[in-house]
Parts: structure tokens; C-alpha cells; sequence
């Protein structure tokens, strides 16, 4: 078989400091496009990988008590993916 040639790369993630996680993601979704859409009464999902992120959980809470500010009744979807097989277990 006959393979492409192929090359070497790395990838490289910023990693920026963010000194209030929490904070931050409720002030930019105050400031997005998420108020204008989410109605009172309106339920919404919530779901967020862990890889990568140091303060999930504070930000999980963030997030969903944003969204009960605008009125919307949140609830958190799992987000397994096949890393973790894909089950709930």
C-alpha cells in the first residue's frame, strides 16, 4: 500500500490564566447573545467536557445560574464520549 507522505507536527494550546473563572463566564454571558434568546420558563441543556479544565465544576454552576437569572430552567446532559465507552457506568 502506498501511503502520503506525512510529517511531523506538534500543537501547541495557549494557556491563559483566568484569575476568576466563574465571574468570567457569567459576565460574557451576560454580555452574548445567550440573553437575547433564553426566554423565562425556556429549558435549556447544559453539558461540558473536564479535559482541560481546572475549575469545571465552579463553571458548571456559573453557567447554570446565569441561565436561571434569565429565567430559563437548566439541566445538565452528560457528556461521555467514547473515551469513557460511551456509558454512563
Amino acid at each position: 500500500m502506498k501511503l502520503p507522505k506525512m510529517t511531523l507536527c506538534r500543537q501547541h494550546f495557549l494557556r491563559d490564566i483566568v484569575t476568576a473563572p466563574a465571574e468570567t463566564l457569567t459576565s460574557l454571558v451576560r454580555s452574548s447573545w445567550i440573553p437575547e434568546r433564553v426566554r423565562p420558563g425556556q429549558t435549556v441543556a447544559v453539558t461540558g467536557g473536564s479535559r482541560g479544565i481546572g475549575a469545571i465544576v465552579e463553571l458548571m454552576q456559573a453557567l447554570v445560574s446565569a441561565l436561571q437569572e434569565l429565567g430559563a430552567r437548566p439541566f445538565v446532559v452528560n457528556a461521555m464520549g467514547s473515551h469513557g465507552g460511551a456509558t454512563t457506568e
